[in-house]
């Protein structure tokens, strides 16, 4: 199976921290983060409220942003969420 390319930034540059600053194939750039819920949040969180939060805390888009990609780390893990992403500013 061959991953498309989106997928291979998401997997090589989300283990960065802090986030890093990538070029995407369209040539904008996008952030690659590495986000998780509290433990208190499992199950109670969208895996979009988990990047949005860990967009905040990094403070990185403060117009808001758009998600590219994204892949849940664990997802037989129902205590945390723990979620790799691209997300492009507005």
């Amino acid at each position: 199976m061959r991953l498309p390319l989106y997928a291979l930034l998401l997997v090589a540059a989300c283990t960065a921290n802090p986030p890093a600053l990538v070029k995407l194939p369209d040539g904008t750039d996008a952030y690659a983060l590495r986000a998780n819920s509290s433990p208190f949040q499992a199950g109670q969180v969208s895996e979009e409220e988990v990047i949005a939060q860990g967009v905040r805390d990094q403070n990185l888009c403060p117009n808001g942003h758009e998600i590219v990609s994204k892949r849940n780390v664990d997802p037989g893990n129902y205590s945390l969420v723990i979620m790799d992403a691209l997300v492009r500013c507005r």
